[in-house]
């Protein structure tokens, strides 16, 4: 059994989905310069994560009662890739993290 469709999340998910290839592909573009350093990138993380822990929260609600959580996994699990690029943005990129982002 599956939540409820909501078109909060929908719409979410979309917008955060093309803010990201926005965001990547500005630091693809940007990664040698001083534009693309963490510091002047670094509301990025925090602006993506409030929305996916938005997500999550929002997810576990339309999941209450199911005995499987797949959506808030996955919101959970997305919430760590954006952790591992901000750890990867700290210590520097290269084009081969950004092409497996």
């Amino acid at each position: 059994m599956v939540g409820e469709y909501d078109e909060i999340v929908d719409k979410s998910v979309n917008d955060l989905q093309k803010s990201t290839t926005a965001f990547v592909s500005k630091l693809s573009n940007d990664m040698e310069s001083e534009t693309g350093s963490y510091e002047k990138n670094k509301q990025f993380y925090s602006d993506v994560k409030g929305i996916v822990t938005t997500l999550i929260n929002r997810a576990s609600i339309l999941e209450d009662g199911l005995k499987k959580t797949p959506l808030s996994d996955n919101f959970e699990n997305l919430l760590e890739q954006y952790d591992d690029l901000e750890n990867l943005h700290k210590i520097g990129l290269n084009e081969n993290v950004l092409d497996n982002a």
